[in-house]
């Protein structure tokens, strides 16, 4: 372990590689090199690759809190709403009924799986909601009278009201905790800077992300990780000011009225939130083949078609999502053969 370390400290990749795909297969050190691996490329700034490595990791181990928690992280900076809603449910269930149990791992299933909610259809999404509403009664019942989840416990309703399209309702209770101050801990000041640009109360929403950006260590991973998290919230937040079912339902509105390229660029916004999200890209597509029909490609349409398919390769299809890319390729693939 000590000279695979070395190694990648050194830059040598090749050699490396050789080494710790021996390491893998060995039992003694297979883990240890998958956390070496996984700090490796987090250190390199590849967040994609570290979070494939720990994802590994946590399928071999699915007990492990530490890693289920770094995927959780990782999941959360590469948009992966699922991986997130999976990790915490791993990391509340292998605690559940130990002296690590804590109300908060049921706040953070809760919280990962209104996020997860906000980028699914209308009919999944209303089951997820139904199921995190139930978790959130249990919550309450047995822990609704502790004096530090008061606030936290209304945020997470905030924003269940939100989802529940009640947004006014959710604005008004918001409008009651205006103060961008900070609570106690990370995950609840950043469950309040998502109720706050959700409900619309957008300078809320950056003041509190500012303040917890000057408030994060990068000396460790979790530091370093969540820190960049905080830097793409930040810029996200600031470029993007709805969720992923929220630009489609806009975009579903212009295409209807054959207002093609606000269609395009609403859905463009919502790839950004939800690259994984196959409903998304297969929309962004049949938008595409109507600009493509219309007017051609640009440069930039182009590569985001070729991004939609490579992004919809990794993703297990249904059978009416697959009838529509197919549709959308072949109008597609008659444009391109057409001549100019």
């Amino acid at each position: 372990m000590g000279l695979a370390s070395t190694l990648l400290k050194q830059n040598k990749i090749d050699e490396a590689t050789e080494l710790t795909a021996v390491l893998l297969k060995r039992d003694d050190t297979k883990f240890a090199t998958y956390d070496l691996l996984t700090e490796f490329h987090i250190d390199n700034e590849d967040y994609q690759l570290g979070y494939e490595i720990i994802q590994e990791a946590t399928k071999l181990a699915p007990r492990s809190i530490e890693r289920n928690k770094k995927s959780w992280n990782l999941a959360r900076l590469n948009h992966d709403r699922m991986g997130q809603y999976l990790a915490t449910i791993n990391i509340a269930k292998h605690v559940k009924n130990s002296i690590h149990d804590t109300p908060y791992l049921q706040l953070n299933v809760i919280r990962s799986g209104l996020e997860l909610a906000a980028t699914l259809s209308e009919i999944e999404s209303n089951k997820l909601l139904i199921n995190t509403e139930k978790t959130l009664v249990r919550l309450k019942q047995d822990f609704g009278n502790a004096t530090d989840l008061g606030d936290q416990i209304t945020i997470v309703e905030v924003r269940l009201l939100n989802l529940r399209k009640n947004k006014k309702q959710a604005e008004q209770i918001m409008l009651s905790h205006t103060r961008a101050n900070a609570l106690k801990n990370f995950e609840d000041n950043l469950d309040k800077v998502k109720a706050f640009h959700e409900v619309g109360l957008w300078e809320q929403s950056m003041l509190l992300l500012e303040q917890m950006k000057g408030d994060m260590g990068h000396n460790y991973f979790t530091g370093k990780v969540l820190a960049e998290y905080l830097e793409q919230e930040s810029k996200e937040r600031q470029d993007i000011r709805y969720s992923p079912k929220e630009l489609g339902e806009m975009a579903s509105s212009h295409y209807k009225n054959k207002r093609y390229k606000p269609a395009y660029n609403l859905l463009c916004q919502a790839s950004q939130l939800s690259p994984n999200n196959a409903n998304v890209a297969i929309s962004l597509l049949k938008v595409i083949a109507v600009l493509a029909e219309l007017e051609g490609l640009n440069e930039e349409e182009t590569q985001c078609v070729a991004n939609c398919l490579q992004a919809l390769k990794q993703i297990s299809l249904s059978e009416g999502q697959q009838a529509k890319l197919e549709g959308c390729t072949n109008r597609l693939n008659i444009v391109s053969a057409t001549p100019k």
